[in-house]
């Protein structure tokens, strides 16, 4: 049920930053446009609510959704432009540092995430800071800067994760999330880049970050059935062996 939860969640706050990105490009007022950033606003603000009571276990989750609300703030400023695209990308990349600093706290002290995992997110806040504080001079070598710290960072964490985890299912799935990261991330990068070099239009890279949205639905989407098709797979094995109790010595049974 949690797990639904969480699908459920997940899918509908992506929905958000979708309506949004949609309104943006279809050049809505900024009434509409801000609808889905106050919801978005309003929904986190309701998850940590409910998170904070396990907050020893959902630390990560409630970090991530703080930085949600900040950069919300940010945009709900720039919609009515009360700041230019330059302070908003100041904005950004001070909160995702901040945040960057926050989760080296939080999971490195009270030792919530495997090393290398925690050395993989602090790299990617820190590619995220670094493409946000480009403001149109040296853009293009930014993004290329990001992209090639990207990809060394995910073949270097994919081969540490072959290298520390057991060969099987929580690998497999480990590996399907750290790549569709990285494909999408690329993606993006790779189209700053296009774009910085006058290779494509923005209107192109505005349907190739629709496109990259869409495919992260898609990515929840196959998640969350692997998922739900595991725990169904661990449930009967569970359920494989029963315990019965023939003068008071308890026996496993094998049901066939």
């Amino acid at each position: 049920m949690f797990r639904c939860k969480t699908v459920v969640w997940s899918l509908f706050l992506w929905g958000l930053v979708f309506s949004y990105t949609l309104f943006t490009y279809a050049d809505y007022d900024s009434t509409w446009r801000t609808v889905p950033v106050a919801v978005n606003i309003a929904s986190n603000m309701i998850l940590i609510i409910l998170l904070v009571r396990d907050v020893r276990n959902t630390k990560r989750i409630v970090v991530a959704l703080c930085w949600s609300i900040l950069v919300s703030i940010g945009l709900i400023l720039r919609i009515y432009d009360v700041i230019d695209a330059i302070a908003l990308n100041i904005h950004v990349s001070i909160m995702t540092l901040l945040i960057s600093v926050a989760w080296c706290i939080v999971s490195h002290a009270n030792h919530l995430t495997e090393g290398g995992f925690h050395w993989y997110v602090w790299c990617m806040l820190v590619i995220l800071t670094l493409c946000s504080t480009n403001n149109g001079e040296g853009g293009r070598t930014i993004y290329i800067t990001a992209a090639s710290m990207s990809t060394a960072i995910h073949i270097l964490y994919i081969w540490h994760v072959f290298h520390v985890q057991s060969p099987g299912y929580e690998r497999c799935k480990h590996v399907f999330r750290v790549l569709s990261c990285f494909s999408l991330s690329l993606t993006l990068l790779v189209s700053s880049i296009l774009v910085q070099t006058d290779v494509i239009p923005w209107s192109t890279q505005q349907y190739i970050i629709v496109g990259v949205e869409v495919a992260a639905v898609v990515v929840i989407v196959i998640d969350s059935v692997i998922g739900f098709s595991h725990r169904t797979i661990k449930s009967r094995r569970t359920i494989s062996h029963r315990t019965i109790k023939p003068n008071h010595n308890y026996v496993n049974v094998p049901i066939v």
